[in-house]
């Protein structure tokens, strides 16, 4: 699992917030141009527990959506359910709320020149910044792990994507993302 026996993993809420340092190191791993090198070396720090609670700091600001805080939330999420019942808890309490995480979603489709509502952007004849098109791929990588309970929050998430979807704009290396994240959403209205 993602913590040893007896050793619970860190709250987002009751981790320290990330150190300039460890905000410096994110910054230098540059997670938007070298993904994978990113995830190895967070992997390792979500490895042990003093850098753990860090990882968990960072990934508690999510919602700033940059690409360094959305890696972090979806790599600490994933080691989370990966552990089980163990860490279930802790997982449901470094999960947005849907409602919250549809709101960092639509701004983050909005800097990827993806207006939620399909009309046009201010990015229209501009290619998206790749650390927009990177933080949103790690906001739809948490799709799988959200609890779609309030049916509100999950109505809104099935249109956003299926309108993102219909966009001629979208980039193709959103396209499995998006539909990934949408067959979640869908299979949770049975």
């Amino acid at each position: 699992g993602a913590s040893k026996p007896g050793e619970a993993p860190p709250s987002p809420a009751a981790a320290p917030p990330p150190s300039d340092a460890f905000n410096a190191l994110l910054k230098g791993l540059d997670v938007a141009s070298y993904e994978t090198a990113a995830e190895r070396a967070i992997g390792t720090l979500l490895d042990a527990a003093p850098t753990r609670a860090l990882v968990a700091g960072a990934a508690a600001g999510w919602a700033q959506c940059t690409p360094e805080a959305a890696l972090c939330l979806r790599l600490y999420a994933e080691r989370l359910a990966a552990g089980g019942a163990d860490d279930a808890e802790a997982l449901d309490a470094a999960l947005p709320e849907l409602p919250a995480y549809c709101d960092a979603l639509k701004g983050a489709l909005g800097r990827c020149g993806l207006s939620p509502s399909g009309g046009a952007t201010s990015l229209d004849e501009a290619a998206p910044a790749r650390g927009a098109l990177f933080t949103l791929r790690q906001l739809l990588g948490v799709a799988p792990l959200l609890d779609y309970a309030n049916e509100h929050g999950r109505l809104l998430l099935e249109n956003m994507l299926a309108d993102a979807l219909k966009q001629l704009g979208t980039a193709e290396a959103l396209l499995g993302p998006l539909v990934s994240a949408l067959r979640c959403a869908c299979a949770c209205e049975r």
